[in-house]
């Protein structure tokens, strides 16, 4: 990689973590580009040049924030059954301690009747679920006849 893409990588990781400072800090989505710049010390024109646009800011904060999140899960879980177990207490744990970022991004996802954020929040965390579920049958720990996307998507909303 090029010092040139390093830096943009770089720039692109300040933003993303400046605009869930700023959801963390006011609960709401409903932050300006400039006052993101500003948290990320970078100029106005660098978070639309890097993302384009506020909404592939916050579609970046749920991408980072899903890889984070299946991260830590996979380094706690011991088998394939247990990982549902310590979704939920990671889950648990995560909205503990950032609720305020979390009520900021269900509200952005579920509450401004957009599906803007829907696809890119519900999408990923689908496949994740689906994924699980897939490792656990695998395992036999679940039924083979298991139907994967239902059980994801039951998964999913009770999470919610």
């Amino acid at each position: 990689m090029s010092t040139r893409e390093e830096g943009k990588t770089l720039r692109r990781k300040k933003i993303v973590k400046a605009a869930r400072l700023l959801m963390q800090n006011s609960g709401e989505s409903g932050f300006s580009m400039r006052a993101l710049a500003i948290e990320a010390n970078v100029s106005i024109a660098t978070p639309y040049n890097l993302f384009g646009s506020k909404d592939q800011v916050l579609s970046s904060v749920l991408e980072d924030d899903l890889e984070q999140y299946c991260s830590e899960l996979g380094q706690n879980s011991t088998d394939e059954l247990q990982v549902f177990f310590d979704a939920v207490t990671l889950t648990t744990k995560l909205y503990a301690s950032e609720s305020t970022f979390y009520r900021a991004i269900l509200g952005a996802v579920h509450l401004e009747g957009t599906d803007k954020y829907l696809a890119s929040y519900r999408g990923p965390r689908h496949v994740m679920w689906k994924n699980m579920v897939k490792q656990a049958v695998l395992a036999e720990y679940l039924i083979p006849e298991i139907e994967a996307d239902a059980f994801a998507i039951n998964l999913r909303h009770g999470f919610l």
